[in-house]
């Protein structure tokens, strides 16, 4: 009983760790104007230019560390802040960005390999946003 507590205690941590990253690139979407994704050797990277933000916080730029499993946010200069923790490690941050002629729609996925779980977990966010502030 205790050890079936225990892990239903892991999964729901897991499950607020997935989500609290979703919910932070959610905001980091809020007032933005364009979003684009690049590649370097297999990881994406999501860069957000953001008009709305005050100076020195444009571009946010989100990725997933490989080394220690996790997804950043960086605001323009200023050092990178590590979304998850140890308990929810980031094996796969995917962006798909679908464009028309005034919106984007940003699709990202987000899946969680613990040990801690018998199988891999995917969680998924989709946000639309108007280009250029139309």
């Amino acid at each position: 009983l205790i050890e079936l507590a225990d892990k239903s205690q892991t999964r729901a941590q897991i499950e607020i760790e997935s989500q609290f990253v979703l919910n932070k690139i959610d905001e980091a979407l809020n007032g933005a104007s364009i979003v684009a994704i690049s590649e370097n050797n297999g990881i994406q990277t999501l860069n957000i230019t953001n008009p709305s933000l005050s100076s020195g916080q444009s571009p946010v730029v989100i990725t997933r560390d490989d080394v220690n499993s996790s997804v950043s946010l960086q605001r323009g200069m200023h050092p990178a802040t590590k979304l998850n923790g140890t308990i929810a490690p980031v094996s796969s941050l995917d962006f798909v960005v679908i464009n028309t002629e005034i919106t984007q729609t940003l699709k990202t996925s987000l899946m969680i390999t613990s040990p801690l779980l018998a199988t891999p977990q995917t969680y998924t966010s989709i946000r639309t946003i108007r280009k250029n502030g139309n």
